[in-house]
């Protein structure tokens, strides 16, 4: 019979290093085999290997890659990949020299439109793939017959449009594209430009129905607005949302030429178009009217984030700019520089705002000399990351410019991806990429000087975490991070050779260990305690409290998240036991 029950827990935990390199999937590097056998992974002359490497929610990452001692040379030299985690492969999805469907020829390059030079693309939750491509009918006289947008997949490829051909409107015929997005019914949207005739070239806004990949123009440059007389003279979009809404900055003829550009913000889908906010508007606070809008973000519940300048605000040029929220309710105030609520500091210069589907909003901002990364909403902020506070590793975060604090990215979850760079350091490892929860715990994603594939990393790049110039500051399901924590991206090792990796986030802590209860079954003996996911748990036990080795009793159990029981079978009778628990964490 058990005469006395004495419980001690012992919380050893086993944390994984991250910042050594643990927690990163090498997904392909460069002298690789081709996936088709054709030539190597590599470059002839300049150059990446690897480019714009975007990831989706089930950590599918699309990108395109170049090869070297090809069977064709310059024309089999690029190809269109996709990573498959379920299989831990990449599959070849589509490669110059390739038929070119639409086309009378075969794919001739992979690129973000047909006068860019860095190519970029989406993808999206169904592992589609949104990207421009262009065509020739003969490898000897490049003469293009045919550059538009493409919709691929594993199962398919489908040309959208091409140049030289009719636009939806028969107005005349394509003549460029640019600025792609995609959503996850497999809905585009995309600029155009149309030329008329010779004198008339103007650029259109278009949308693809989900349902046959049919193509609807929703405006083009020239057109009467909706109930007005005034018309289109300049758009920009950025990005489809899952409900196939764009979100649309764009200027109207209803000023003189003087006034700045982009003043008004749309919203649009393929069957309708509201404008919610013209220049001259009162802005939210009070303080100023609309002037000119700079830039925008929508989320799936058709929530956007602006930034805009203002015009007779109260102070001038100190108080002239600010970050503002459009949902169901109107437009809202989230920061205006000299008067930002919540953040006990008064912020002078902003950086390009993201924000996620639960509404938060990932800022960076200047207060006085230095800058820090904010966590927003319509009703709260957050300081989560300060110049000065200490980088996982060494060194400190130098806020002091943009320079230094580039662009960022942010999860449902409120995990905020950004680029920094570091003081106090003098190695040459003073740059690298980071993640910061809402609670402002800390990791480091990758960082110049890392140990990476027995090499060092020399450089990387995030898209929409690195140069303000990248694609993917705003179309639809350009991610460099999903919900899950995985960040994918490119890095250049100190060999020469380009890569692609993918790091995953380490499990949060285990909350402390709080037994709930403590009770016999029978002759076992059962203890009842809360877990962590991730997390595995074994019952130990000795006969002593300060001598000899713990016995695991029972079977390891993963924690849930929720309360789970360990078991020590048949351990009545017994004089006296003394328990203890081993909390484990994964290593990657």
């Amino acid at each position: 019979m058990l005469r006395k029950l004495l419980f001690l827990l012992l919380a050893i935990l086993s944390f994984p290093s991250w910042i050594s390199g643990q927690g990163i999937k090498t997904i392909l590097i460069e002298g690789t085999p081709a996936i088709d056998g054709n030539g190597v992974f590599g470059r002839d002359l300049s150059g990446n290997t690897f480019d714009k490497v975007v990831i989706n929610e089930s950590g599918q990452a699309a990108f395109t890659g170049r090869m070297r001692e090809t069977a064709g040379g310059f024309f089999d030299q690029q190809g269109l990949f996709l990573y498959e985690p379920e299989t831990d492969e990449v599959l070849q999805i589509a490669r110059m020299g390739q038929k070119a469907p639409g086309t009378v020829g075969n794919f001739l390059s992979f690129e973000g439109g047909t006068t860019l030079v860095k190519p970029f693309l989406a993808l999206n939750d169904s592992g589609q793939i949104a990207m421009y491509a262009t065509a020739t009918g003969d490898v000897n006289f490049p003469n293009m017959t045919g550059a538009g947008p493409y919709l691929f997949s594993k199962e398919a490829i489908i040309n959208i449009a091409m140049e030289d051909g009719a636009d939806p409107r028969n107005l005349g015929t394509f003549n460029l594209f640019s600025s792609i997005g995609l959503a996850n019914n497999g809905q585009m949207a995309f600029f155009g430009r149309v030329e008329i005739d010779s004198n008339n070239i103007p650029f259109g806004m278009f949308i693809t129905d989900s349902a046959d990949n049919s193509l609807k123009n929703i405006l083009m440059k020239g057109d009467a607005l909706p109930n007005s007389t005034d018309t289109w003279e300049a758009i920009d979009h950025r990005g489809i949302n899952n409900n196939g809404y764009v979100v649309i900055m764009a200027d109207d003829s209803d000023g003189d030429t003087g006034e700045q550009q982009m003043q008004d913000l749309w919203i649009a889908s393929k069957d309708s178009l509201e404008r919610l906010v013209n220049d001259g508007d009162l802005a939210p606070g009070g303080n100023g009217v609309f002037q000119q809008i700079t830039f925008a973000d929508i989320n799936d519940s058709n929530e956007i984030v602006f930034t805009a300048k203002l015009a007779e605000t109260s102070s001038g040029t100190i108080d002239d700019f600010g970050i503002f929220l459009s949902d169901e309710e109107g437009i809202h105030r989230i920061a205006q520089a000299g008067a930002t609520p919540g953040t006990g500091a008064d912020l002078s210069i902003f950086g390009t705002p993201r924000m996620n589907n639960n509404g938060q909003i990932a800022l960076r901002a200047r207060s006085g000399n230095f800058g820090g990364l904010f966590l927003l909403s319509k009703n709260a902020a957050k300081l989560l990351v300060n110049h000065g506070d200490s980088a996982p590793g060494s060194g400190t975060f130098n806020f002091t410019s943009s320079t230094q604090f580039s662009q960022l990215w942010i999860n449902d979850p409120g995990q905020i991806l950004f680029r920094a760079g570091l003081a106090g350091v003098f190695d040459g490892t003073n740059n690298g990429a980071y993640v910061v929860d809402s609670d402002g715990i800390l990791n480091q994603v990758v960082r110049i000087g890392q140990a990476l594939e027995g090499s060092t990393v020399e450089e990387f790049d995030i898209v929409g975490a690195g140069s303000l110039n990248d694609a993917g500051i705003g179309y639809g399901n350009q991610r460099p991070m999903n919900n899950e924590g995985q960040v994918v991206f490119l890095a250049e090792l100190a060999d020469g050779r380009d890569g692609i990796f993918i790091w995953t986030a380490p499990p949060p802590p285990p909350p402390d260990p709080e037994i709930d209860s403590i009770s016999v079954d029978v002759n076992d003996v059962v203890v009842s305690l809360d877990t962590g996911i991730g997390a595995t748990y074994q019952l130990r036990r000795r006969d002593t409290l300060n001598a000899g080795d713990w016995q695991s009793e029972g079977s390891p159990a993963d924690g849930t998240g929720n309360n789970i029981e360990l078991r020590h079978p048949n351990a009545l009778p017994t004089d006296r036991q003394f328990y203890d628990v081993l909390i484990t964490l994964p290593e990657s």
